[in-house]
């Protein structure tokens, strides 16, 4: 059986290319920018939010018990 040739492109080498390719490189940069601009301004979006549930059948020793609730950090 004959060995056919196949033309592969070295890793370096489709590294470099894509290395001295400015678009890739601006949008990888664009990309982290924008993360790192949510990720800053998500403090500003905190928001809190007091929610009374009445419970006719708690009992007394537990009447004004306080949970909390985190949630998407």
């Amino acid at each position: 059986m004959a060995k056919t040739s196949v033309n592969k492109i070295r890793l370096s080498e489709r590294i470099n290319a894509f290395v001295n390719n400015e678009a890739a490189l601006r949008g990888i940069a664009e990309s982290w920018t924008r993360r790192a601009k949510n990720i800053f301004n998500e403090a500003s979006r905190l928001t809190l939010e007091r929610i009374t549930i009445p419970l006719n059948r708690l009992p007394r020793r537990l009447d004004g018990l306080r949970i909390v609730h985190l949630s998407d950090i």
